[in-house]
């Protein structure tokens, strides 16, 4: 018995259902990898984070079952990529029976790892507060989600799912403490839970959609010292013999959904959102520490309190579109969003308060498309948004404080879109917004986007493509711009064993604010400048040589200048060989460079070998 017979009949064994008129078709590529890395580690798991050892890369599974009753399924497909432990997994399995039901499970795996430096460390100063960053983050996050559709008949369909968001890990972060910095312990353990139950109605020219969304969250926040610090600064006074701080804080909601979707008239098409949902959360906050203040007294705090938030949303969006003629189109809608929360907070006896928030918005949108030649689509659109915000703050003594805000925003966009032949397409966007009051500093009191596109496919094959972009964004209250301008060019062609493509982009980054400081009694302004000038440059190739072997590989660079100077060169080659029967073997070699303005570096190479079964 061949190796891929025995394999397809494990499957056969393991899932009864399949008989021998079964079908199961699909491929399983396993490998294993080899990586070194001289320089900076801890970069390298920034930004790639592959690892040695052997892995499941792909496997793609299709069982199609010739006969089956009422509850045995027609297909089942499973789907993996990047077992064994690489920073992106994600498994997948499908189960069908067309008619009856549709399940599905997916899991979805990352990792993320971050511990970077900002400056040398003979070049630090706490004082100048150049101290580098003290933030360290070495997560794992797993998102599991189970959907199961069942069609009740021809018109219903009901819906149930769960949902499962976990993030787990350690992190370091830096609390500020009687005029110094300390660096403490910060595990992360995260878990967010949804159920999901909807159920779906069709007519013959409405669709009905019912949900109903169950959420619980938990976040157990928690900060120590591992022990003794003097601090970030040793030659001040202040040291913690320990610290300790505990926030926990969970959440449960509920929300009501209902859509629909209508064509009454030929011409003439409705739809409608209605969400309502609750949320109730609640905290408490336990810290303790012991040490010496800047001055080399004793230092010592045991404070507690609990608090709690309580809040109502509605959402309401209504559409309708309308066709004029075979010309001439209309669309226009509103919505309307409301949010009633309410808090309290206390520390000990004294401290704390509550506070009450009360948020409504309204927007109204009116939009256009003409088709003004054959070839030429024109659209725009406009929309106004009222926004009323209206928050009460209770001191614990009883003093009150009450703020009332009123703003408006206006935006447009228009868009052409031009396509004489299936060769030629070209397309032109411009959106612009503008709010009298935003409702904080760092949000833009003016955006101007416009973005324009041109594609052509020559009479040989090759496709170009050609597009230049600009964000601009601005605040004047908070005293701040930032502008983007990107610009790219891409050729690529593709033949029956040919394929490749190679392009560039470039990126211009600048922004402009004035930081306020302040030191005791005394304010300073200072005018901060970003700049950033980015180029990528890429290139692919992949030749089938013959029925067996395939060759290819791809090249890309990446520089920033600037406010910071990053260089990283990433190029691969790989060559494939199918041998007897349905079994192939892949090889890669991939080198990664990377450098940051003479802070870090790292030289990476990875080499994997793959052995691929298809049935």
């Amino acid at each position: 018995m061949t190796f891929r017979g025995l394999f397809t009949n494990c499957i056969l064994l393991t899932i009864p259902a399949l008989a021998s008129t079964d079908e199961l078709s699909g491929e399983v590529t396993i490998g294993a990898r080899n990586v070194s890395v001289s320089g900076a580690r801890n970069k390298y798991q920034e930004d790639i984070n592959l690892e040695d050892g052997v892995r499941v890369s792909d496997v793609s599974l299709v069982f199609v079952l010739d006969k089956s009753d009422a509850l045995q399924p027609d297909r089942i497909e499973l789907d993996a990529h990047n077992l064994g432990g690489d920073p992106y997994e994600n498994m997948r399995l499908k189960i069908r029976k067309f008619g009856a039901y549709k399940f599905q499970a997916q899991r979805r795996r990352s990792a993320w790892f971050y511990d970077d430096i900002i400056v040398l460390p003979e070049n630090a100063s706490i004082e100048g507060s150049t101290g580098g960053d003290f933030h360290r983050f070495d997560i794992e996050r797993v998102r599991d989600d189970v959907a199961l559709t069942v069609n009740l008949n021809e018109r219903a369909d009901l819906t149930m799912g769960y949902e499962r968001y976990a993030k787990t890990g350690s992190s370091t972060t830096t609390e500020d403490i009687s005029r110094d910095e300390f660096e403490l312990d910060k595990p992360v353990d995260e878990l967010m839970e949804t159920l999901r139950v909807g159920f779906d109605y069709r007519w013959s020219n409405t669709h009905l959609s019912l949900e109903e969304r169950v959420h619980d969250y938990e976040n157990d926040v928690e900060m120590f010292l591992p022990g003794f610090s003097a601090g970030e600064n040793p030659d001040d006074l202040t040291s913690l013999d320990f610290y300790f701080l505990n926030r926990p804080y969970s959440f449960s909601g509920h929300d009501h959904i209902a859509r629909i979707f209508s064509r009454p008239a030929k011409r003439l098409s409705v739809s409608g959102m209605v969400m309502l949902g609750n949320l109730d959360l609640e905290t408490r906050v336990d810290e303790r520490l012991q040490g010496s203040d800047f001055t080399g007294q004793p230092l010592q705090s045991a404070d507690s309190g609990d608090g709690g938030i309580s809040r109502d949303t509605v959402a309401i969006d209504a559409r309708v579109r309308y066709t004029l003629n075979e010309q001439l189109g209309l669309l226009a809608g509103i919505r309307q969003r409301r949010l009633d929360q309410s808090g309290t907070v206390g520390f000990s006896v004294t401290e704390g308060g509550q506070g009450q928030w009360d948020i409504d918005s309204l927007a109204f949108d009116l939009g256009l498309a003409w088709q003004a030649a054959e070839s030429l689509l024109v659209s725009a659109g406009w929309q106004t948004q009222s926004r009323d915000v209206d928050s009460t703050a209770t001191q614990a003594g009883g003093t009150a404080r009450t703020v009332t805000d009123r703003s408006d925003a206006d935006g447009l966009f228009i868009n052409f879109d031009y396509r004489p032949n299936n060769r030629l397409h070209v397309n032109a966007r411009l959106n612009d917004h503008s709010r009298d009051d935003p409702y904080s500093l760092a949000s833009p009191s003016e955006f101007t986007r416009y973005r324009l596109r041109a594609s052509y496919r020559a009479p040989r094959g090759v496709l170009v493509v050609a597009s230049h972009a600009s964000n601009e964004r601005e605040n004047d209250l908070g005293q701040w711009a930032a502008t983007t301008r990107q610009t790219s060019l891409r050729f690529s062609h593709s033949v029956a064993d040919l394929t490749w493509s190679v392009g560039g982009t470039l990126v211009d980054n600048s922004q402009d604010f004035i930081r306020q400081v302040s030191g005791g009694s005394r304010q300073d302004l200072f005018d901060v400048a970003y700049r950033a000038e980015t180029s990528y440059a890429d290139a692919s190739l992949s030749w089938s040589v013959n029925e067996r072997w395939t060759v290819g590989g791809y090249w890309r660079r990446y520089d920033n200048s600037g406010s910071f100077d990053v260089s990283r060169d990433d190029w691969r080659t790989f060559f494939d060989v199918k041998l007897a029967g349905n079994y192939s073997i892949g090889v890669s070699y991939r080198n990664i460079n990377f450098e940051e303005g003479g802070l870090e570096f790292y030289d990476a190479h990875v080499i994997e070998a793959g052995f691929r079964i298809r049935l």
